[in-house]
């Protein structure tokens, strides 16, 4: 699965950091999607959980934690959803994401 989007940082106020290749900074996505869904995190705050939950996440809950399985969807749509610092941009990305729907990675 190829992203339109990248993630990491590639410049800082005109100064070029750029220490993973594109394919690199991907094989890192992918592997972290996969550890997301298939392992999961463990979480130990039951309002963390039910944010997780209810941005699509499953729940698995035990006495003192859960283990939040993450599917690849919602980290993309975080990603690309994400607040943006410029101008109109800025504006829909706050609309979006105040629309009663939690985005938690």
């Amino acid at each position: 699965m190829t992203r339109k989007f990248k993630a990491g940082i590639h410049n800082i106020s005109g100064f070029g950091l750029k220490s993973l290749s594109d394919s690199e900074l991907d094989f890192i996505h992918q592997a972290t999607l996969q550890l997301f869904q298939n392992t999961g995190l463990k979480v130990y705050s039951e309002e963390a959980m039910e944010i997780f939950h209810g941005s699509g996440a499953s729940v698995e809950r035990f006495k003192d934690h859960g283990i939040v399985k993450i599917p690849p969807y919602t980290v993309e749509d975080c990603i690309r959803l994400r607040p943006v610092r410029s101008g109109a941009t800025e504006e829909i990305a706050k609309t979006t994401l105040s629309s009663n729907r939690h985005w938690s990675v």
